[in-house]
């Protein structure tokens, strides 16, 4: 019985999986999108004690990207601790990645997770220049896209005239999300400037994207302009919600009161 024993645990222990088997298993999870899984079994090769790799580490900032994309940034962060705990240095491209699962924090309401998704993106960018790893286009347009869907209108501002002013590349969501988050705060001058920065780099504007502009411009007297950006999503095929129809009827309404003796 002892010899069994003995047998069945030298067995185990000769066909355990290894650094290899580990690595492509995590790896497939990551590429089908099964992030959690993927989480699952970075946990159980660190607590088996079996050496990672080069491409372990690597791992690491590819199961980061998916959970941010799986839209779970608290698996995220939880990833990106054990991989400083690893010992494992982050690239600008862990930054980036975790820089857009700040945005699903800011999507869900920072109350509601006691996070502020903007004060978290900035700690990041603090983290990067603390390493010398300089932000790229990627990680800025990242930067923008959370500033503004947290309604931080000026710091977007900064930070869109930074990346202006070292002449990187914006993304087409950065500046749709920049012109939205000026519609929302009613800022229909500026965000017709930024529409312009669109139309200059080719980017076309989504369906949601005219709707609030053509409301902010009817209801801050830019009846011509809201008139125009109507007639552009029409030809788009988009067509106008009630809130864009009624707002643009009220414009138009209160146009020709003031120029009709």
């Amino acid at each position: 019985m002892r010899a069994e024993g003995a047998n069945a645990e030298s067995f185990l222990e000769s066909n355990a999986p290894d650094t290899i088997t580990y690595n492509t298993l995590i790896a497939a999870c990551v590429a089908s999108n099964k992030s959690a899984r993927a989480s699952a079994l970075l946990k159980d090769m660190i607590a088996a004690g079996v050496p990672r790799s080069k491409r372990t580490y690597f791992i690491y900032t590819a199961l980061i990207d998916a959970q941010s994309k799986g839209g779970d940034p608290n698996a995220a962060f939880e990833t990106y601790g054990k991989m400083k705990a690893a010992g494992v240095s982050p690239t600008v491209v862990t930054f980036g990645c975790l820089l857009n699962a700040c945005r699903h924090f800011a999507s869900s309401g920072a109350g509601e997770s006691d996070v502020d998704p903007a004060e978290l993106a900035y700690a990041l960018l603090s983290e990067m220049s603390e390493r010398g790893v300089v932000p790229n286009d990627r990680c800025q347009n990242a930067l923008v896209r959370v500033v503004s869907e947290a309604g931080r209108i000026d710091d977007m501002l900064d930070e869109v005239k930074a990346i202006a002013r070292r002449r990187g590349k914006f993304e087409r969501t950065t500046l749709e999300g920049v012109v939205r988050a000026l519609c929302r705060a009613s800022y229909a001058e500026r965000a017709l400037r930024i529409l312009s920065w669109m139309d200059v780099r080719g980017y076309s504007p989504s369906a949601p994207t005219y709707r609030a502009l053509v409301q902010v411009c009817a209801t801050e007297g830019q009846v011509q302009w809201a008139w125009t950006l109507h007639q552009r999503m029409r030809r788009l095929g988009y067509r106008p919600d009630r809130p864009t129809c009624s707002a643009l009827t009220q414009a138009l309404c209160r146009a020709a009161v003031a120029t009709d003796s």
